[in-house]
Formats: structure tokens, C-alpha cells, sequence
């Protein structure tokens, strides 16, 4: 029998089109953003790193959209799923 591939379920595609919003938005910022924008602070608060308004804006966001698309993708890696599957519906019964 074949191996079926899990799809991705809609909760993915969701969150994957909340991210792209969150990217829309961050690059509307961008224009009134400043200079330099602060990316690391120092213990007393003061910035003490810092980066293009481009970067500040769309790190993040393109950092969870990584995110994302690796946890919709890692069912298609598991190489045991089938196994683990075997083992659940054994070990959920009473015995």
C-alpha cells in the first residue's frame, strides 16, 4: 500500500496567511521607521546594536513564517508514523 502524505490542515494555512499580513504590515512601517533601528539593548535599557529599518521590521515576522512552514512540513518527515500510529490505537484500549 502506499504511503499517504499528510496534507496541511487549514489551521497552517491560517496562521501562514496571518504571517503574510504581519509582512504586509511591517513593510507599510517601513517608510516611518527610523534610521537606524535598535535591535539589542543593554542591561540598563540602552540600545546598544542596531540595523536597517528593512531588517527590524521583517525579522521577526519572516522568522515565524520559517516557523510555520517547517511545523506544516516535519509529518511528511516522520519516518515512523506508521508505527507510532500502530502503537496509539494498541495502547489507548483498557486492558
Amino acid at each position: 500500500m502506499a504511503k499517504r502524505i499528510p496534507s496541511v490542515s487549514w489551521v497552517h494555512l491560517v496562521v501562514f496567511g496571518a504571517y503574510l499580513l504581519a509582512i504586509a504590515g511591517s513593510l507599510a512601517l517601513v517608510p516611518i521607521l527610523p534610521e537606524r533601528f535598535p535591535i539589542h539593548f543593554n542591561i540598563t535599557g540602552q540600545p546598544d546594536d542596531y540595523s536597517s529599518p528593512l531588517f527590524g521590521a521583517l525579522f521577526m515576522p519572516l522568522l515565524g513564517l520559517l516557523g510555520v512552514g517547517l511545523a506544516s512540513m516535519a509529518p511528511r518527515w516522520d519516518r515512523k508514523s506508521g508505527e507510532r500510529r500502530r502503537f496509539y490505537t494498541t495502547c489507548s484500549r483498557p486492558c
